[in-house]
Parts: structure tokens; C-alpha cells; sequence
């Protein structure tokens, strides 16, 4: 029936330990964990490059929870000493990389060329609007109907964020002479075009909500968000996409890749990250949506990640790379810039070769066995611990 009765009378314990065995307790506990670690050490020297990269990682967290000053393991484990402790070799990379970076940077703001005047193409020549500026780079075209201003420093501007992801993924692409940019001041000029082109019902609906959109022809990207700085960052995100989509189709499928790339360098870029897709607002109810704002030099989402991170609402990235695209959250983002940043300032020797694993595969842990030699779940944690280096608790 759930209930118990005690038999007979109750007898409480004895107290077997006397003050003298209790005494050898922290001697007998420092000596079993020093024996169990010695066993642990003998097995990793003995395993050597035979074990499989989960094992090893494994064993390491293992001995480091026995000895966390243990040299060996702390090596193992990529870690650098400095001064009295250990950091991770990513936290010590990025502060090299992340000064490269800058110089990157203004070497590209310093050389990008002046753009040229392009024509009409017989589309444009039928739009029921006048174009203020029209310019183009190798990179590809921009129409505006803003500012003259607005159209000369937004076409540099994606020739500079196509130049710095070409630069920090190597590689080059056949030129699109017909790729195009077109900014549209005014949501009037965005229903024109709306009407101007094949779509109904349904469809129609969608590209008339939209802030930004593709069309076929050229292929064009369309924005029409509410200020320049709004399209501009769209202009940018959209292109270092395309740019990356036409190299690693499988790796930018994967949403949480996709997002982490196109927020990193676009903020790289315009210093802004407007153009965004969350669950509330989705992309295309308005650019600038409610969320995290950004201003500094960039450290403003780490550090926001970090806060996330010790209040445990940051997501891992295992459930960032399983979340689809119309269910990002703002976590979602933080987490996925942070992940960026790991991958290109602190991983700059692997970064390469994890999007070329992932675009072969199609399957992140894979990719991370390849590039990085250990799973997803041991990127998380490094990841983790890297942002707690890079940040102020």
C-alpha cells in the first residue's frame, strides 16, 4: 500500500572513523588520485597517435580533471602557458590575428579602386523610376535611387567585404559582370518593381513585405530598407553570401554557418549587422529589428555572448547547427557570431580547411574531426572557454 514500518527497535550507526584514520583520509585520497593519474598518463604515452580523436580527448579531460596543472595534458590539450597559468592557443592566436585583421582591413579600405559609370541594362532602361547613381566595380554593379553618395560608398563597400572574405577563406572567383545591387530609397519605387516582375498571389505578397530580395535577372539584389546605412548592410551581407554560396554551396546551406560568416564579415565590413533573420521579427518584416545593438570595435557581441553564456541561455553549437533558419533566436546570432570569430581569428590555419570538410560532407561534426581533430561538442566547449578569455566576466 506505500507505506513501510521499521522493525524493531532503531540502532544508530557507529562512528568507525577516529580522529586519527580520519587524519589519513586527505593523505589516502591525494595518493589514490595520484596513482589513478599516473595509470591515465601511462595509458595516453602508450595510446599515442592509435587512439581516435574522441579517446584522446577524452583521456585528456580525464587526466586534467585528476591534475589540472598536468604539462602534459595541458599541451595536449592546445593550451600555452602564460605567466602563471594556461590559456587556450586560440586566445593567444587571436590576439595576432585579430591585429593582422585590422591591417587587412585598411590595406583594402586604402586600394579599392575608384568605380566605374555602368549602362542601363534594357530592365533598368523600364523601370518607371530614375537611377541617381549607377557605378560598378570587378566586384559587381550598384543603382541607386538615394544619394549619388550612397551608391559610390556602398559599391566599395561590398567590393572591399567580397575582397576580405576572398583573402581570409584564399581563394578567387570568375567574375559576374552582370551581378547587381539595387537601392531603393523608397518603398513606392520597391512596389513598382514588385508589380514589374512574374510573381502573384501568395509570392507577390512575400516580395512586397520583403526589405531585400533576389531576382534572376543578372542575378540583382534588391533592398529597399528604411535608411543607407540598412542597405548598405544588406548590399554587403547579401554579395559576401552569394560570393561564399558559389564556393561552398553545403557549408552555407547549414544556417548557423551561414549566419556566422555573413554577421562577422559584414560587420567587419560596414560596422553595422542590420541585415538579420530571428524567429520575431523574421527577415523581410524590416531591417533593424529589436535585439542586441552593437557600436565599438566589435568585441560588443562577444561580450553580450559571454553574459548569455554565464546566465546558461547561450545555445551550444550543436543546437545552433540544428536549429532551421526561420527559428533563429538572438542567442542563436550571439552564439553564431561568436563562433565566427573562434573560427577566423582563433582557428586562422583550419579555417580553410573546415569549410572545404563541411562543404564535402555536409555534416558539421565531420567537418570538425577533419579540420580541428576533435568533435562538435569539444569545438563547443573550446569555443566556450575561448570567449571567456577573449571577455570580462
Amino acid at each position: 500500500d506505500g507505506t513501510w514500518q521499521r522493525r524493531g527497535r532503531y540502532t544508530p550507526p557507529r562512528n568507525r572513523g577516529t580522529k586519527a584514520s580520519l587524519e589519513r583520509v586527505p593523505r589516502q585520497r591525494a595518493r589514490a588520485l595520484s596513482d589513478a593519474f599516473a595509470i591515465v598518463e601511462a595509458a595516453f604515452l602508450r595510446q599515442g597517435a592509435s587512439a581516435s580523436p574522441v579517446e584522446r580527448q577524452r583521456t585528456i579531460d580525464f587526466a586534467l580533471e585528476l591534475r589540472p596543472g598536468a604539462e602534459t595534458f595541458r599541451v595536449a590539450n592546445g593550451e600555452v602557458r602564460v605567466g602563471n597559468g594556461w590559456r587556450l592557443q586560440e586566445s593567444v592566436v587571436a590576439d595576432r590575428s585579430a591585429t593582422e585583421l585590422r591591417e587587412l582591413l585598411a590595406r583594402l579600405a586604402a586600394t579599392t579602386p575608384k568605380p566605374d559609370h555602368t549602362t542601363l541594362s534594357p530592365l533598368e532602361e523600364k523601370l518607371p523610376f530614375e537611377w541617381s547613381k549607377r557605378l560598378s566595380t570587378r566586384v559587381c554593379r550598384v543603382l541607386g535611387t538615394g544619394t549619388p553618395g550612397e551608391v559610390y560608398s556602398t559599391v566599395r563597400a561590398v567590393y572591399r567585404g567580397c575582397c576580405l572574405a576572398r583573402s581570409l577563406f584564399d581563394y578567387q572567383r570568375a567574375l559576374e559582370p552582370d551581378l547587381t545591387v539595387w537601392l531603393l530609397a523608397s518603398r513606392r519605387e520597391h512596389e513598382l518593381i514588385v508589380d514589374v516582375l512574374p510573381y502573384e498571389g501568395k509570392d507577390k505578397e512575400r516580395y512586397l513585405r520583403a526589405a531585400g530580395f533576389w531576382i534572376p535577372v543578372g542575378p540583382t539584389f534588391i533592398d529597399s530598407s528604411r535608411t543607407a546605412e540598412g542597405r548598405a548592410d544588406g548590399a554587403v551581407r547579401m554579395l559576401i553570401s552569394h560570393d561564399l554560396q558559389a564556393l561552398f554551396p553545403k557549408a552555407m546551406d547549414i544556417p548557423g554557418i551561414s549566419e556566422a560568416l555573413g554577421l562577422y564579415l559584414t560587420h567587419k565590413t560596414t560596422g553595422t549587422r542590420l541585415s538579420i533573420v530571428t524567429k520575431n521579427p523574421q527577415y523581410g518584416a524590416g531591417d533593424e529589428a529589436d535585439g542586441p545593438t552593437l557600436e565599438g570595435d566589435g568585441q560588443g557581441w562577444l561580450q553580450l555572448a559571454r553574459n548569455a553564456l554565464e546566465r546558461d541561455e547561450l545555445p551550444s553549437l550543436v543546437e545552433l547547427m540544428g536549429t532551421a533558419q526561420n527559428s533563429l533566436n538572438w542567442y542563436d546570432l550571439l552564439c553564431a557570431n561568436a563562433f565566427a570569430a573562434y573560427l577566423i581569428e582563433g582557428r586562422p590555419k583550419e579555417r580553410v580547411d573546415f569549410l572545404m570538410e563541411l562543404d564535402a560532407s555536409g555534416v558539421v561534426d565531420t567537418a570538425c574531426l577533419e579540420a580541428f581533430g576533435v568533435p562538435l561538442p569539444a569545438v563547443d566547449r573550446r569555443m566556450q572557454r575561448w570567449l571567456r578569455e577573449r571577455t570580462r566576466r
